[in-house]
C-alpha cells in the first residue's frame, strides 16, 4: 500500500526488485502497481501535497453566479440519477461516485478487473452542476489522498489542441500529457510529478464539458475512449446530453443529474440561510414555475436554487417580489460585469426574448443571430453580419 523507488534486478513472471541495499521482494508486475520512475517518491510526495493544497484552495467554493460570494461547495446539492448501472445504483451523490472510482483502483491495484473500463460519462443540462460537481469530486478525493486529481476543461484544451502548439499532442503518448507539458511549461518538475501519476495510474482524469469540444468534440471523445481508458486511466467526464454518441461510450459507465428534490432543495437552502431564512423564503419558492422540460419547480435547478437564495440575502428585510416577472436576478448578475452599453444590453434583451419566445434555456447561435438582425432593423444600422 505504499509507493517506493526500487530497481528491477531480474525479470520474469515475478520480478526481483531491489528497494534497498539489503532489501529486496519477488513481485508480480501489473500496470497499476508500478510504473518507470520520473522523480524520485520523496520529491513526489512534496509535490503531491503541493498541488493538492493548490486544488484544495481552488475548489473548496464556488463563486455565487448572482454576488460572486463564495460558497463551501460540499455543502452544494447535486443529486444523481444512475440509468443502467447496476454496480452504481444506490449512488444518489458525489460521495457515492467519488466511492465508486477509488473502488475501481483499489480493485486494480490488488490485480483485479485489470480488463474492465474504470470510467464514466456524467451528463446534464446547462447549469445543472456539472462543474460544481467536479469541483465536489476533487475536493473529496484529495480527503483521500490516494489519487491525485488533475482536472481539463475541454474548452481550454481545445484551445492548447488548436493553436500553435498542436505539435505536442501527436508527438506524446496521450493528450492529456500533451497539455499539462504546455501549461506548466515554467514548472517543469511539477509536470513530471503529474506525469508520474499518470504513468502509475494513480491520476484521477476529471474531464469537463465534452459538448464544448467544437469541431473537434468527436476527435477529442475518441482519443478518451481509444487512448486514456485503454491505458488504464480512471476517467469521469461530463457533457451536455446533446450529441452524446451512446455507441462511442457504451464502455462507460452513464450517469445524469437529477433535479434537486423538494427535501434537497430545502437542505441547500438551510444550509445557507438557516431555518428561520428557509421558512421565510418557501412560501416564494412555491410560487416559482414549472420548469417546461422537465416538469419540475425551477428551484430544481442548482443554479436557479442558489440564485434565488440570492436575492433573498440581497434583498435582507424586505420582501420578495411578489410575482416571477419582478425577479431582478439578471440585472444584479449584469451589474457583475462591470459597465455594460447600451447597445449590448439592447442586444442581450433581444437575444433572451428570442430564447424565451423558443422556450429555450440556452441561446443558440441562430437566436442570436435574429436578435442582432432585429436590433440593428430597429435602428436603421445597415451592417453585415458574417457567420
Amino acid at each position: 500500500g505504499v509507493w517506493r523507488d526500487a530497481e528491477v534486478s531480474s525479470a520474469g513472471s515475478q520480478h526481483q526488485l531491489r528497494i534497498s541495499e539489503d532489501e529486496e521482494v519477488s513481485l508480480q508486475l501489473h500496470p497499476w502497481n508500478h510504473a518507470p520512475r520520473e522523480i524520485a517518491a520523496d520529491t513526489f510526495e512534496v509535490l503531491r501535497k503541493w498541488w493538492a493544497e493548490s486544488l484544495g484552495a481552488k475548489n473548496a467554493h464556488i463563486a455565487d453566479a448572482l454576488t460572486g460570494k463564495p460558497l463551501e461547495v460540499l455543502k452544494q446539492c447535486v443529486a444523481i440519477n444512475v440509468t443502467g448501472d447496476s454496480q452504481l445504483l444506490g449512488t444518489h451523490d458525489v460521495r457515492g461516485l467519488t466511492d465508486w472510482l477509488h473502488s475501481m483502483h483499489a480493485a486494480r491495484l490488488d490485480g483485479k478487473g485489470l480488463g474492465e473500463i474504470a470510467a464514466a460519462l456524467l451528463t446534464a443540462p446547462p447549469a445543472a452542476g456539472k462543474t460544481t460537481l467536479i469541483s465536489q469530486a476533487v475536493v473529496l478525493a484529495l480527503e483521500r489522498a490516494e489519487l491525485v486529481p488533475i482536472v481539463i476543461r475541454v474548452q481550454l484544451l481545445l484551445t492548447r489542441l488548436r493553436g500553435a502548439q498542436h505539435d505536442e499532442f501527436t508527438s506524446t503518448w496521450n493528450w492529456v500529457d500533451a497539455y499539462l507539458k504546455l501549461v506548466h511549461a515554467q514548472q517543469p518538475v511539477l509536470y513530471r510529478m503529474l506525469r508520474q501519476a499518470m504513468m502509475a495510474r494513480r491520476a484521477l482524469l476529471l474531464i469537463d464539458g465534452l459538448d464544448e469540444g467544437g469541431v473537434n468534440r468527436t476527435e477529442i471523445e475518441r482519443h478518451i475512449v481509444e487512448v486514456l481508458t485503454q491505458q488504464g486511466h480512471i476517467v469521469l467526464c461530463t457533457s451536455r446530453p446533446a450529441g452524446v454518441d451512446a455507441v462511442r461510450f457504451s464502455g462507460f459507465r452513464r450517469l445524469q443529474l437529477a433535479p434537486l428534490s423538494d427535501d434537497q432543495q430545502r437542505e441547500a437552502l438551510t444550509q445557507r440561510l438557516g431555518a428561520a431564512g428557509v421558512e421565510a423564503l418557501m412560501p416564494f419558492v412555491k410560487r416559482m414555475p414549472l420548469d417546461v422540460e422537465t416538469g419540475e419547480r425551477v428551484t430544481a435547478n442548482p443554479l436557479m436554487l442558489s440564485m434565488v437564495a440570492s436575492v433573498f440575502e440581497i434583498r435582507k428585510g424586505v420582501d420578495m417580489p411578489n410575482t416571477i416577472a419582478k425577479y431582478s436576478a439578471s440585472e444584479a448578475m449584469l451589474a457583475r460585469g462591470g459597465v455594460l452599453s447600451t447597445n449590448m444590453r439592447t442586444l442581450l434583451e433581444a437575444a433572451l426574448f428570442e430564447a424565451h419566445a423558443a422556450q429555450a434555456r440556452v441561446i443558440t447561435e441562430e437566436q442570436l443571430y435574429r436578435a442582432a438582425l432585429a436590433v440593428f432593423a430597429s435602428s436603421g444600422t445597415i451592417a453585415r453580419l458574417d457567420q
